[in-house]
């Protein structure tokens, strides 16, 4: 073989091999562009799973705390209703006795407290009784029937400022007794409230 052939030969080589290496280096260039790639779209994909699942829970939070919301609007809603509906009846109870002053049931009922006012007064404190200007002439006429009229149970002549029935105060203040309509309807309030929830759950 000629010098030139040896040449060609050794350049043809040398050029191969720097092929290959070239080759080698793209290679391994492309395989670490594909792993970069993966790892790129590995942690894109799960930041776009984590994301998509921190929206869920936000929506899922939202979601629990708009029906927090709407179970409190609606006990509230309920509270209310019965609370008028409460009222409602109470009003009417009390027009309907206020309505039937005048009558045998009224008097009866004024004499109760009056009797039992009595009972108290029987203890030895002297009572200072007021009553609402409309009872004042039913009031003054039980009393006398007590037979402690102008003794331990006196009669002011300035009314008290209620619907109906009677407050008494000892001489000595010490002793307040309220039988108004006010706080017998206030006792009985809860009961008729209770009333009036179960009718409105039907």
């Amino acid at each position: 073989m000629g010098l030139r052939g040896s040449v060609d030969k050794l350049a043809s080589t040398i050029i191969q091999k720097e092929f290959q290496e070239y080759k080698g280096k793209i290679e391994e260039a492309y395989n670490a562009a594909l792993k970069l790639l993966e790892e790129t779209r590995d942690k894109e994909y799960s930041e776009a799973v984590r994301k998509i699942q921190q929206d869920v829970s936000n929506a899922e939070e939202r979601l629990r705390s708009e029906e927090s919301s709407l179970e409190l609007q609606l006990k509230t809603a309920r509270s209310e209703a019965i609370n008028k509906w409460v009222d409602r009846v109470l009003e009417e109870a009390v027009n309907r006795a206020l309505r039937e002053r005048n009558s045998e049931w009224y008097r009866s009922f004024m004499k109760k407290l009056v009797d039992r006012l009595a009972e108290e007064a029987a203890g030895g404190s002297v009572f200072i009784v007021k009553a609402a200007k409309e009872d004042h002439s039913l009031v003054e006429e039980l009393l006398k029937e007590t037979g402690l009229y102008g003794k331990s149970l006196k009669l002011s002549k300035e009314p008290a400022d209620i619907k109906g029935g009677i407050i008494a105060v000892s001489e000595d203040g010490d002793i307040v007794l309220d039988y108004s309509f006010e706080l017998f309807l206030e006792n009985i309030k809860p009961k008729i409230r209770s009333r009036v929830a179960r009718l409105l759950e039907g």
